[in-house]
């Protein structure tokens, strides 16, 4: 039984390893390694160059020179330079996990499998555990969008009552990451990339864009289109948010609607299988039980 595992252990092995040395590679690629040569020759700070270097793979992240694992982590919400990484040492894990179950259940009931069934097995549950991460990272992105969607009406309505009040956009964006942080988690972090970069120094569309790009809801879509297009034609930036709030309100309502408009289909299935069924047992049982005596006697 061990000379089954061991073949499939090894190959996982070199997997894992390979995956690991791609992932260094890229990391270290000839184009910010001549970067870093730049840098060190014309006696530039260090200090700056790191301040530098996320934002610029997040631009190239939004242009497509960046894997798209690292795009879809960005997504999800996890900004850590070692996420991809992790991810796929995730996934290794969970295959090698995927493997050793299998394996420990064919030694508690020998019998139950033959080598080519159990080498199946191997293989079917290893790619089970190596795309187990890859569905977490798909779950969180679409539980982010929905939360995103519900919480922005809400965050834009707070930003027009800024901008309105006199602040710049820039201000009125500060001044919502501080209020939102307890009612809207997911935006209010999103926001405070997107202020911080602003204080860096980030001009106001590319901050709209990386934005975008680090979100992707088509609502936040449409708004970051409608603020670049002010900021270029120069209409007021106030009755742009104000239009785009008031539709973007109706259209919450309208999906609220929508959601309300399915539940009755949604409950007829719990209700024909089992509240009916226990509505005939509890009204018909006793009248079954004593028509059944009747016949007895």
């Amino acid at each position: 039984m061990y000379e089954i595992l061991v073949p499939v252990l090894i190959g996982f092995t070199i997997l894992v390893g390979s995956l690991l040395l791609m992932i260094h590679a890229s990391r270290n690629s000839p184009k910010e390694h001549v970067h870093n040569r730049i840098k060190r020759y014309s006696g530039e700070s260090d200090t700056e160059f790191d301040i530098e270097k996320p934002s610029r793979k997040l631009t190239e992240s939004q242009n497509g020179s960046t894997s798209s694992t690292r795009l879809k982590l960005l997504k999800a919400g996890w900004r850590a330079r070692w996420a991809p990484a992790a991810l796929w040492v995730a996934r290794g894990v969970m295959a090698l996990l995927g493997v050793l179950s299998i394996f420990l259940f064919s030694l508690s009931y020998p019998g139950l499998f033959s080598t080519r069934a159990l080498q199946l097995a191997q293989l079917l549950f290893a790619g089970l555990g190596f795309l187990i991460p890859t569905f977490i990272v798909d779950y969180r992105i679409k539980s982010r969008r929905q939360a995103i969607t519900w919480e922005l009406p809400e965050v834009l309505d707070l930003l027009v009552v800024c901008v309105e009040a006199g602040m710049g956009l820039e201000q009125g964006i500060a001044r919502v990451t501080q209020e939102m942080s307890l009612s809207c988690p997911v935006l209010h972090s999103e926001f405070k990339q997107m202020s911080l970069e602003l204080l860096a120094g980030k001009g106001r569309s590319e901050a709209l864009k990386r934005l975008a790009a680090r979100i992707d809801v088509p609502d936040l879509d449409s708004l970051v289109t409608m603020l670049i297009q002010a900021n270029t034609l120069g209409t007021s930036i106030s009755q742009t948010l104000r239009v785009f709030a008031d539709s973007l309100r109706s259209k919450r309502f309208l999906r609220a609607e929508e959601m309300a408009g399915k539940l009755p289909v949604k409950l007829l299935i719990p209700l024909i299988l089992f509240i009916f069924p226990m509505l005939l047992i509890i009204i018909l049982g006793p009248a079954i039980i004593r028509i059944a005596e009747m016949f007895q006697k």
